[in-house]
């Protein structure tokens, strides 16, 4: 796997991952699934007509969303870590697509969200 920073104790939970394997460590598993979100803005990468500046990547809010709920279900000692962390601590921004039609999937807005109300950007699609 990708090698970079993880949370002890982890292979998957921090920028990057440890693991050889998608099915490594089933206490991973929430952040084996946010690091498999299929729509993300790599550090210091250009996607969905964004750069991203920061040495961590963003997700789709419906991702982070997925791993708040997945961390609090496991409640445990390492996962209250890494969700005060994620969420708290580094306060990781997350951003969502708008479609202006359903059916044409046209974007219409890509909110970027941050501590402060939601940010607005041109339209880009994926």
């Amino acid at each position: 796997g990708a090698r970079g920073f993880t949370y002890p104790g982890t292979l998957w939970c921090g920028a990057g991952n440890m693991a050889d394997h998608y099915d490594q460590l089933e206490t991973d598993s929430c952040c084996r699934t946010h690091d498999h979100c299929p729509h993300v803005i790599h550090a210091f990468s250009s996607s969905y007509g964004y750069t991203n500046f920061k040495w961590h990547s963003i997700s789709h809010c419906d991702c982070d969303d997925e791993l708040k709920a997945c961390l609090r279900k496991v409640n445990d000692t390492t996962s209250r870590v890494v969700g005060q962390a994620f969420f708290n601590i580094f306060s990781v921004p997350c951003f969502e697509l708008v479609y202006e039609d359903q059916s044409a999937l046209q974007c219409t807005e890509l909110y970027f969200s941050l501590k402060s109300p939601y940010k607005t950007f041109p339209s880009f699609c994926f």
